[in-house]
């Protein structure tokens, strides 16, 4: 089933999507929008792109390792002092430490606060 996508003609900006091109003609009476039509419907994965005016895949989200963010984040000041005076056989020793104790914690997008999320407790 085709599937219509109506957007701004001089920004690309997309305005709306329907599998009924009847379902956006008050969009396509208007001489500022395009449409375009596609054989079925963008998969999930995928975001409009105003510069090319199509879909594109989904970049990878940005992952950041709450070990780096122990030893770099502001937040973790005291945590950098400390770090600092160990040697690098103690920096693996906590590293590994970190690991099993952060378990699926570990890595967190890069939207995420650097702290651990709350748990929803009794």
């Amino acid at each position: 089933m085709a599937w219509h996508y109506a957007f701004v003609t001089a920004t690309g900006r997309l305005l709306n999507e329907a599998s009924n091109l009847g379902d956006l003609a008050a969009l396509a009476v208007r001489p500022d929008v395009s449409i375009v039509t596609r054989l079925a419907r963008q998969p999930s994965g995928t975001t409009w792109d105003e510069a090319t005016r199509t879909f594109l895949p989904e970049p990878a989200p940005v992952v950041v390792d709450r070990l780096n963010d122990l030893v770099a984040h502001a937040d973790f000041a005291e945590f950098r002092q400390v770090w600092d005076t160990l040697s690098t056989a103690q920096h693996a020793a906590v590293r590994r430490m970190m690991i099993k104790l952060l378990g699926s914690f570990r890595f967190r997008v890069s939207t995420e606060s650097p702290g651990l999320p709350a748990e929803d407790g009794p």
